[in-house]
């Protein structure tokens, strides 16, 4: 961060800058002073210059830790990549979920249709044995009604005969 190392030494030769001056006014020794200011305007503004010195300091080391729009600007690029990379891979894996939401259901179909032609050969199975009972059942009940019917005839004639 170019930037930031620049803003340091920036403000290390503010500050020292600042020291010097404070020192070199207090190390002049007393001159006349040519304005009338009252003295305790004089002593206000030395307390008012020694506090801001003593401030100063402080106020630049929070003034550096600041964002700059630079720094601003690369975290913004930063996350708009991320949130980026982030979107394609939801829609990676949404596209994942889709294509394998249509195989099942493709397996699915393809199992319940296999099931179905099963099932109803089955049932024709059942069905074809069911219609070759009945025929049975009903040409033996046929031929018994016969049989039986010329039995019954016969022992009618024998009896009245």
């Amino acid at each position: 961060m170019n930037s930031q190392s620049d803003s340091n030494t920036f403000l290390e030769n503010l500050i020292q800058s600042n020291a010097q001056a404070m020192e070199g006014i207090q190390e002049t020794p007393y001159q006349p002073i040519v304005y009338a200011v009252p003295k305790a305007w004089l002593e206000s503004w030395m307390k008012l210059l020694e506090q801001a010195v003593e401030f100063q300091p402080t106020l630049y080391q929070m003034i550096s830790l600041l964002t700059t729009r630079q720094e601003l600007e690369q975290m913004h690029a930063q996350q708009r990549q991320i949130l980026l990379a982030e979107k394609q891979e939801a829609l990676k894996k949404i596209d994942r979920m889709l294509q394998q939401d249509g195989s099942e259901r493709e397996k699915f179909s393809s199992d319940t249709s296999k099931l179905l032609s099963e099932n109803l050969k089955v049932m024709e199975d059942t069905a074809q044995r069911l219609e070759k009972r009945i025929l049975k059942r009903v040409a033996l009940t046929s031929t018994l009604s016969a049989v039986l019917s010329a039995l019954a005839c016969g022992v009618l004639l024998h009896l009245a005969g």
